[in-house]
């Protein structure tokens, strides 16, 4: 199966309410899963990739200036970026990064 091309996933996160997490986590690897499986797309999803890694690895989920160290080189290597527009998303630090950081790279943003 060849892949049409790569799509990185930004969707909001931080929240005070672990429960407002956990909803998001699931929200962001249900739409991870769509663009896998209908539009045969390459995913990175940090949300579903950082979500378990920082439960796991006894990392805070909420470190903004860390978790953008680790996902963006995976925009910078993405064609285009995907914004999952949950409950949020217009007040979240990290997607208001992350789209500012595809428009300084010239990659298309896909709502």
């Amino acid at each position: 199966m060849m892949l049409s091309h790569t799509a990185y996933l930004a969707s909001p996160y931080s929240d005070p309410e672990p429960d407002v997490r956990q909803r998001r986590f699931v929200d962001a690897c249900r739409t991870a899963a769509r663009l896998m499986t209908r539009e045969r797309i390459a995913v990175y999803s940090p949300v579903a990739h950082g979500h378990p890694v920082a439960e796991h690895g006894e990392i805070d989920a909420m470190a903004h200036t860390f978790w953008m160290s680790q996902c963006l080189p995976f925009l910078h290597a993405a064609d285009e970026l995907v914004v999952l527009m949950l409950d949020g998303w217009r007040e979240s630090k990290g997607v208001a990064s992350e789209v500012a950081q595809a428009h300084l790279l010239g990659i298309p943003v896909r709502y």
